[in-house]
């Protein structure tokens, strides 16, 4: 699932907490910024099974 508009400090672990309540994750990966490290502001979070991605999605 691509998720935007997320707050610049959002790491990993913001949005383990945000997604993993609809089931088990696979992976997340938070676009950052190569030369200043900081966050873009969006997200891919995939689940292990479609189901609670739709879930999540729909939420």
């Amino acid at each position: 699932i691509f998720v935007g508009n997320l707050p610049y400090h959002f790491q990993k672990p913001n949005l383990e907490e945000l997604f993993g309540k609809f089931g088990p994750l696979v992976n997340i990966n938070v676009g950052f910024d190569k030369r200043t490290g900081q966050s873009k502001g969006y997200a891919f979070v995939e689940f292990e099974n479609k189901a609670d991605a739709d879930a999540a999605f729909n939420e």
